[in-house]
């Protein structure tokens, strides 16, 4: 079941973001089929995160994946060639941990109180 978290703008488009079980089928490496602590679905503007994630983690996971969706918006991927999709996620890795640094030393990096909403559930 998913729980609508936030609403972000990213590059002009709305996306929205959602708390999610493990077991939510979108949520699952294909490959390794594992949970993962996040993922964007680009077609449908929609970010999960994994519920399961300490209140910690949840600003890292969520600036990863605006991260996915500014590389998928931006057209990253084609002008600067990222032909397989390990490659973009070395650069969102590789940028997603600084990034969350620096917002979160000036204060910049704030949520809506920071925890798992008690919000209604949308059916998917």
């Amino acid at each position: 079941m998913r729980t609508k978290w936030l609403t972000i703008p990213i590059v002009g488009i709305e996306w929205t973001v959602y708390l999610t079980d493990e077991d939510d089928a979108d949520l699952r490496d294909s490959n390794e089929h594992k949970s993962l602590e996040g993922r964007c679905l680009f077609w449908k503007n929609i970010i999960l995160v994994n519920r399961r994630l300490p209140v910690s983690r949840l600003p890292d996971v969520l600036l990863h994946e605006v991260l996915h969706a500014v590389v998928f918006l931006s057209g990253a991927r084609e002008t600067c060639g990222l032909g397989e999709s390990d490659d973009e996620e070395k650069i969102v890795v590789t940028l997603a941990g600084p990034l969350t640094a620096a917002l979160a030393a000036c204060g910049a990096l704030k949520f809506p109180d920071l925890k798992p909403p008690v919000a209604k559930k949308e059916k998917r």
